[in-house]
């Protein structure tokens, strides 16, 4: 399912794309379904990649989503969530380093979780964001 979505949004016109999936993303973030969160966070980390610029303008409204998600009582999208923040400080350099006051403790906080592969894909932020820092 990521695999089509990424195809989608890498082959849509950034705009019509965009706009899209942050409707459908703030939609889904807010369901009381797990499963639609996780997707939330997920067509988040995608759009990171595929619509970095587009995105880069909408980062105020997409980051307290995914911030507030790393807290989610579901592992599946905590980890969602982690990884969107990953693939965030990877492709929305340096807008999304002047929220590293917020960004960081979130992530050590994700570092003590009980679940391995949230752990994992918090490791995978915190090094984005020290790889970024490091630039």
């Amino acid at each position: 399912c990521m695999l089509q979505l990424h195809g989608v949004i890498v082959t849509l016109p950034v705009p019509c794309g965009l706009v899209l999936m942050c409707g459908c993303c703030r939609a889904a973030a807010a369901s009381p379904d797990a499963n639609r969160r996780h997707a939330a966070m997920l067509g988040l980390a995608v759009m990171a990649e595929g619509c970095c610029e587009p995105l880069r303008k909408r980062l105020p409204q997409a980051l307290p989503l995914v911030l507030s998600s790393l807290a989610d009582g579901s592992s599946e999208v905590r980890g969602a969530a982690a990884f969107a923040l990953g693939q965030f400080s990877e492709y929305l350099v340096p807008d999304v380093m002047q929220h590293y006051k917020d960004v960081m403790p979130a992530v050590f906080r994700l570092l003590r979780d009980p679940d391995q592969e949230v752990q994992e894909r918090a490791c995978y932020g915190e090094q984005m964001q020290i790889q970024q820092c490091l630039k």
